[in-house]
């Protein structure tokens, strides 16, 4: 019986793998340098997504953070020529990339016990007034089968 590969063994082996691993490698140390070129204040809000063709895209994680990355795009740029990773970029492109709000879950309904209802039965059969006994009754009809 043949040992597993470890992840390394893997990765490095199958040169799809390789490559990509590369990129992301190579995306992390470049966002890592463009931070220095960000505003401190917009760091925490701010991601490389990609350079292509002269353009430096970034990711935004909101339309606030986006319009205040995209009027600091002139001074990213001045700085960024101090870069030798980013001499090749000409402009800045930001993208405003909002996370999925996640779903509510309704609460669980809450059902009536027996012994619920039939305490407000017995309310009603007590009580003078005919509207609280119509709604005691109406409300004792709740419980679960």
């Amino acid at each position: 019986m043949s040992t597993p590969l470890s992840v390394f063994d893997i990765v490095s082996r199958f040169s799809q793998l390789k490559q990509l691993t590369d990129k992301a490698n190579r995306l992390r140390d470049l966002n890592e340098s463009l931070m220095s070129c960000v505003p401190a204040s917009l760091v925490p809000h701010v991601r490389l997504a990609t350079v292509r063709d002269g353009c430096l895209v970034l990711q935004a994680e909101g339309s606030t953070w986006a319009a205040q990355l995209r009027f600091k795009t002139p001074e990213i740029l001045e700085k960024l020529k101090a870069h030798p990773e980013f001499r090749e970029v000409r402009s800045v492109r930001v993208r405003n990339v909002t996370e999925p709000r996640p779903k509510t879950v309704a609460p669980p309904r809450r059902h009536m016990t027996h012994a619920a209802a039939d305490a407000l039965r017995q309310e009603a059969r007590c009580t003078t007034d005919s509207k609280l006994r119509a709604a005691l009754e109406r409300l004792a009809r709740h419980a679960r089968d």
